[in-house]
């Protein structure tokens, strides 16, 4: 193992497991609209940090969604710990793709998702989930990384901008000595260029 690839993890946990991402995201959405007293669904949760961040922070009413498989395998597992450890029932974080949200119609005042669009089948099945389940007026607030960027965020690895699916994995495996699984969940073509239509 290089040493970069043991480092990796530790930088990576510091980021995504970091309360102040959490605050910081929670500064973002209330540019928006005030999140508190409205029904929030986070599709993509993760590890639930945001999730348990606002509701212990800010008392605000989170769900959360998260997939299982190729690339997410320990995300639920690891989760339900957190939750439990924060004092928090592990049913605010339910086992389920963004594509098909276990969720009646108008359920949610806000549809909130982070760096997850790009990871997912079928983006546009994603979006029209979303709306689904939001209510009337409510409010959809995605944030997606620039793959026109030459900064991979999710790796924290340069590479050139608008890989082909496919050729993304053998760089961060030859190239940068990390494990691509992860990658093999990305879409690329979430990016400015594509979305302008």
């Amino acid at each position: 193992m290089s040493k970069f690839n043991k480092i990796a993890p530790l930088v990576l946990a510091k980021d995504i497991l970091n309360p102040e991402k959490a605050l910081k995201r929670y500064e973002n959405l209330s540019r928006f609209t005030d999140p508190r007293g409205k029904r929030i669904l986070e599709v993509g949760c993760g590890y639930g940090t945001n999730l348990i961040v606002w509701i212990n922070h800010f008392k605000l009413d989170v769900t959360g969604v998260e997939p299982e498989g190729e690339g997410f395998a320990e995300t639920i597992d690891i989760s339900s710990k957190l939750l439990t450890a924060n004092g928090l029932p592990t049913e605010r974080i339910k086992v389920s793709t963004g594509e098909k949200l276990p969720f009646e119609d108008s359920s949610f005042d806000i549809v909130y998702s982070a760096n997850v669009l790009e990871h997912t089948n079928d983006p546009v099945e994603v979006l029209k989930e979303c709306v689904r389940v939001l209510r009337p007026n409510g409010i959809i607030h995605f944030e997606i990384p620039n793959y026109l960027s030459f900064f991979e965020g999710h790796y924290y690895v340069l590479m050139p901008p608008v890989w082909w699916r496919w050729l993304l994995p053998f760089w961060l495996q030859r190239v940068c000595g990390r494990d691509p699984s992860f990658a093999k969940t990305f879409r690329t073509e979430i990016n400015p260029i594509s979305l302008s239509r």
